[in-house]
């Protein structure tokens, strides 16, 4: 059950049959790399907020029911707020509790202590601990991106940071803190860029760094059918006038098809060199905007621009596709499907599908050219293929305008 760290809510309560709490003493396991340049200094410390773990765990146990075999708490605090989930499992359920105030005040002097140690304070801080006395402490520094519901206001980690500099702050977290102000692009703001650029003789970079616009909708549109019908989670998609692709990887990005034979390709590289530069080097970001039209804004862009998160724009018009002034492609493997030949669309189809399959594949991507795609064609592409759903592939497919 959530927890505020605005929200006292009173003392520790005694286990729930009136023994004292089931952990006496703990051991830990971290499981974070071992820095051989740690200092002194710093496992003096690290000790001390063991030791002060030791104290949070104690007083948790004591909330659990009767019985209760193991419970897992995260803690997610700045110097302005915090939030803490907690719940114990039984033989019989999960039991979600609450963490009453006087722990969480216990959790931020552990996150002052351990603020004094080379790498910082934590964002995070995750125990799972079982009824034998077992505790694992993970150390959370924001590698990953924080879950919704553990994630606070971009002024709350400002403000962390002012209290705590740190030497480097994860990319995503930066970006975030950036928020809109750094990549977005509204369509005054666009409007008045768009005028600015044609006044001053700016213009975008005309690129072959994609394939046209015609040849890369209809790679995308069927290995979206491809994956939509072999029901995987993963992959592009096909929605009413747009493209869109999330990696496992947190890379991704966004085809806005637009009328007039003009679309939008924007997306986000999760490590994306020109960002740490702009990020962790104080190196000026990306400039990926310089003479674009002022159709190009926030209502087209992939959503990562308004977290700072935005490496690549392209735009096309005129029959070519356009950029900003920063070469962005090196940016594009990870985000993109792979549409960039013939070759490797099948090949990306087949790896889905099964191998056998590739002439079945060859024939769906010619005829979607053509726009001449049968629902034949697609039980032929997934021919011998368990629980496929041809509906959804189909439907892909008819979105994309490209059945006959």
């Amino acid at each position: 059950m959530p927890s505020d760290y605005e929200s006292p809510d009173g003392h520790p309560h005694e286990a729930a049959d009136g023994v004292p709490p089931a952990v006496r003493s703990v051991s830990y396991v971290d499981d974070g790399d071992s820095d051989p340049g740690t200092t002194a200094r710093d496992e003096e410390i690290r000790a001390q907020a063991s030791a002060m773990v030791d104290q949070i765990v104690r007083d948790i146990a004591a909330l659990g029911p009767p019985g209760w075999l193991e419970f897992t708490a995260v803690f997610a605090l700045t110097i302005r707020a915090g939030s803490a989930t907690c719940g114990f499992i039984t033989a019989e359920r999960s039991q979600p509790v609450t963490v009453p105030a006087s722990v969480m005040a216990q959790v931020a002097r552990q996150r002052d202590v351990s603020a004094q140690m080379s790498a910082g304070p934590w964002w995070r801080l995750l125990l799972n601990v079982t009824n034998q006395g077992r505790l694992q402490v993970s150390y959370d520094y924001g590698d990953q991106p924080f879950p919704d519901d553990q994630l606070q206001p971009a002024e709350n980690y400002r403000a962390d940071i002012a209290t705590y500099p740190r030497p480097q702050v994860p990319i995503w977290l930066a970006g975030y803190m950036a928020g809109p102000a750094a990549q977005g692009r509204t369509p005054a703001q666009a409007a008045a860029d768009a005028v600015a650029d044609t006044a001053a003789g700016r213009h975008g970079v005309n690129t072959d760094d994609i394939e046209p616009l015609p040849q890369t909708f209809v790679c995308w549109a069927v290995l979206a059918a491809v994956y939509s019908g072999a029901r995987s989670p993963w992959g592009p998609r096909i929605d009413a006038g747009i493209a869109w692709y999330e990696s496992d990887a947190r890379s991704g990005s966004t085809l806005y098809l637009l009328p007039g034979e003009r679309a939008v390709l924007s997306g986000g590289r999760w490590d994306s060199p020109l960002l740490a530069a702009a990020y962790q080097r104080h190196q000026p970001l990306p400039d990926l905007y310089r003479g674009a039209p002022d159709w190009v804004n926030d209502t087209v862009l992939n959503s990562r621009n308004q977290n700072g998160l935005l490496s690549f724009c392209y735009w096309w018009t005129e029959g070519r596709w356009w950029r900003g002034d920063t070469d962005t492609f090196d940016e594009l493997d990870d985000p993109l499907p792979p549409i960039w030949t013939p070759k490797e669309c099948i090949a990306a189809m087949t790896a889905v599908i099964g191998s056998g399959s590739e002439w079945a594949c060859g024939q769906l991507l010619t005829a979607a050219e053509a726009r001449t795609v049968t629902p034949e064609l697609l039980t032929a592409v997934f021919a011998g293929y368990p629980n496929v759903d041809l509906r959804a592939a189909h439907d892909q497919l008819r979105l994309a305008g490209v059945t006959g």
